[in-house]
């Protein structure tokens, strides 16, 4: 029987090598470790239709789990994208790549892969996760909130 899956990472020349663990397997590579495992497993001791079936289970439940994940990381990078289509027309305050203070008017929203930038009237553009803070287009000062 399965007792376990170590997710390890090991270090190479430069300490990046990584093995990929849980993340990496699909339910097929699951399913063929049992197989070989009922292929060697012990004649005089075997393992047991409800251990398979507990097996089998665990295969499921990994398998949902990792597509939750994927379902939950798409509807996150499109709220960020949401979220980023709001700031267009507005001036913004943020942080370059290079961590420089940057600041105009936000003309475009694009995504990259996994990520959201927009795209400031100075040509320049920064990672939504680097806005720190958004003003009108007529102003020169971030909007307070006051409570008089």
């Amino acid at each position: 029987m399965i007792t376990g899956v170590n997710n390890s990472t090991t270090g190479g020349t430069n300490g990046s090598h990584q093995i990929k663990g849980l993340n990496g397997m699909k339910a097929e590579d699951f399913l063929s470790i049992m197989v070989k495992e009922l292929q060697q497993q012990d004649p005089f001791a075997p393992t047991s239709s409800k251990d398979l079936i507990n097996q089998i289970g665990q295969v499921s439940n990994i398998q949902s789990s990792m597509e939750l994940i994927h379902t939950l990381k798409d509807l996150s990078l499109n709220q960020k994208l949401s979220a980023a289509s709001t700031l267009l027309g507005k001036m913004i305050l943020g942080r370059s790549e290079d961590g420089d203070e940057v600041s105009g008017l936000v003309t475009a929203v694009k995504r990259e892969g996994n990520n959201i930038y927009i795209e400031l009237d100075s040509g320049q553009r920064l990672s939504i996760d680097n806005v720190l803070q958004v003003f009108n287009k007529n102003e020169s000062e971030p909007q307070t909130n006051s409570n008089s």
